[in-house]
């Protein structure tokens, strides 16, 4: 199992779902821009993903993480890369486990539930 984070995630383009008026200059001086040190936008992002592997067999299972944000959000220290980190995954049960999440948040996932075959 690994979690895998995203470059710059909570400024990376339009949130999830977003819509992005141009010509509006609030929202231009607010786009997303893939700098580290430039604010979110707010709204639903992709921050990752979890991926589960079977040593033995089977194709492995990768669920994406999203989080949602203030209009603004700044990691404490965007530079040093560790916002574009999740947490390792630590098992709490046999079949459960969590991540930390760069804002803060910790998520949590049962094995059987994780998403798609990839």
């Amino acid at each position: 199992m690994i979690s895998c984070g995203r470059s710059s995630w909570w400024n990376a383009g339009d949130p999830i779902g977003g819509l992005f008026f141009p010509g509006d200059p609030d929202e231009e001086a607010d786009a997303g821009t893939g700098d580290r040190d430039c604010p979110s936008r707010g709204g639903e992002y992709e921050v990752g993903h979890v991926a589960v592997y079977a040593m033995d067999h089977g194709p492995a299972r990768e669920e994406t993480i999203s989080v949602t944000l203030p209009r603004g959000w700044l990691p404490p220290d965007p530079e040093s890369g560790e916002a574009e980190l999740l947490g390792e995954p630590r098992f709490i049960s046999p079949s459960a486990f969590s991540v930390a999440l760069p804002n803060g948040e910790t998520r949590t996932f049962q094995l059987p539930e994780i998403g798609r075959d990839v």
